[in-house]
């Protein structure tokens, strides 16, 4: 009489399944990874399309530009998973003045950002060689 425990062995070559734990790790994993190569590829490319003089000042603006939106974000990434399961009838509330504040803030900043020369050179067009 065959079992049906034995039946469904799998063969020791082959791995066991991935937890969805690990499958969500994995992914982003690569996801991260992929993502890095990615990057390095355009800056590559971009080293042997343009001078130094554009590449490294297009890097600062991007730098600049990650600054001021990750101020502008007020870390409401990790406010919102803790209080929007306790605000109950005020989830939309909560909702609301969080994106209102940081749609203000990152107008404020993004406008002083302007305002005092840091985007002058952004929207100019540098030579390829």
């Amino acid at each position: 009489m065959i079992r049906a425990r034995e039946t469904l062995r799998r063969p020791a070559w082959r791995p066991a399944p991935l937890e969805p734990l690990e499958r969500n790790a994995l992914a982003l994993m690569i996801s991260t990874g992929s993502t890095s190569v990615l990057g390095v590829v355009f800056w590559a490319v971009a080293a042997r399309g343009y001078s130094a003089a554009a590449v490294g000042l297009a890097s600062a603006h991007i730098a600049a530009m990650m600054l001021l939106a990750s101020l502008a974000q007020l870390n409401l990434s990790t406010v919102f998973p803790r209080f929007l399961p306790t605000a109950g009838w005020r989830t939309r509330q909560l909702l609301t003045l969080g994106y209102a504040a940081c749609i203000t803030l990152a107008v404020v900043v993004s406008g002083g950002f302007v305002l005092l020369g840091g985007g002058r050179h952004f929207l100019s067009s540098p030579r390829p060689r």
